[in-house]
């Protein structure tokens, strides 16, 4: 028995808003929570990984995407072209973008043709819709889809993807765009300004080639975040070398640095293991501190065992159990656990300093 047959087709879509100029858009409930990886999308949403099936095994017109940044923050996108709109998947570890995580399907008939082939039953006349095809319908026009984009293919020179159940993962077009950069980072180094503009075109037509959509703009945009980033790490090494010249109080915090004046001491949190990975700028200003003779002790922080995990999108809620300002996390090094009892006691100490310890959830 097939799986879907028992249920209803609003079991598994649902319409989201749209104005009328737009396509009909319809969401593959729950499927943002499994396009949040860095890595990409590598399976385990079984009505995503059947969809994905269906338009890989018809041949249907694929196209993807994606990009990278300094802060490894990360995102791609594919779609397929069928009937009157299509599917579509955006994936990535980015918070704030156009298009969030999810995987939709446009149009009408697109959405019906799904629904005959999971064998789901059909809706009754959706609001906007002008008439219910049948299957054998909306087959037909499959059909001449296919042929007709298999004809523009060969026209131009193009070969169609091969069917596949599985969406690959996108490292190897991740690992191309840190490539690209690093050897446009190695040409600043030995060329003049003008050879920095050359190799950023070649970057350009090279990622268009590739479909990177790595635009003009994306490489002026990527120059900016390390601009923006020597900036930060500058500010804050002013800020914590300031109260080392001249400390006023025992504690300074600085994000997720914490300074004892009276023990001469530099305690950083890389990352959290649950909710915060290692930034670029506190580890970069853990090392500069580092190299200008300070102590400087680098430790993990992570959530107790038996608490429950607080979900991504629950941002303020991560942030009262991260960082120096509270006492519910607990601080972890593998090769030292003394070290970890030291650190939490100089963080109880801090909190009582400035009153504001908080108690645990």
């Amino acid at each position: 028995m097939n799986k879907y047959s028992a249920n209803k087709w609003s079991d598994y879509f649902s319409r989201c808003r749209n104005l009328p100029i737009f396509k009909p858009k319809f969401y593959i409930k729950e499927s943002k929570y499994f396009l949040q990886s860095y890595d990409g999308y590598s399976g385990g949403h079984d009505t995503l990984d059947d969809i994905i099936g269906l338009c890989d095994n018809a041949h249907f017109k694929k196209t993807t995407g994606g990009s990278d940044s300094p802060l490894n923050i990360q995102c791609y996108e594919i779609s397929y072209e069928f009937l009157d709109g299509g599917f579509e998947i955006f994936g990535g570890n980015y918070f704030f973008g156009d298009n969030p995580q999810g995987s939709y399907i446009y149009g009408f008939k697109a959405l019906r043709w799904i629904l005959y082939q999971l064998n789901l039953n059909q809706p009754q006349l959706l609001k906007g819709e002008v008439a219910v095809y049948s299957h054998d319908e909306l087959e037909s026009q499959v059909t001449l889809t296919t042929k007709s984009q298999k004809l523009s293919s060969n026209m131009t020179g193009n070969q169609i993807e091969p069917p596949s159940n599985k969406l690959p993962k996108f490292d190897e077009m991740l690992k191309q765009i840190r490539n690209q950069k690093l050897i446009e980072k190695q040409a600043d180094t030995q060329n003049n300004g003008l050879l920095n503009t050359q190799k950023q075109t070649t970057a350009l037509e090279s990622n268009l080639t590739t479909k990177m959509r790595l635009t003009l703009p994306d490489i002026a945009q990527l120059s900016q975040n390390d601009a923006d980033l020597n900036l930060r790490i500058k500010n804050d090494m002013g800020v914590i070398t300031e109260f080392t010249n001249n400390p006023k109080q025992r504690f300074l915090c600085h994000n997720y640095i914490l300074v004892d004046s009276k023990m001469q001491n530099i305690w950083v949190l890389l990352e959290h293991t649950a909710y915060r990975k290692n930034d670029v700028i506190t580890k970069s200003v853990s090392v500069q501190l580092e190299k200008s003779n300070y102590t400087v002790i680098r430790l993990l922080e992570a959530r107790p065992k038996g608490s429950s995990h607080i979900p991504y999108y629950a941002g303020p809620m991560r942030e009262r159990v991260m960082g120096w300002d509270q006492n519910i996390s607990i601080i972890v090094d593998e090769s030292d656990e003394s070290l970890c009892s030291e650190a939490m006691k100089i963080r109880e100490e801090y909190l009582r300093t400035t009153k504001t310890s908080k108690t645990s959830l």
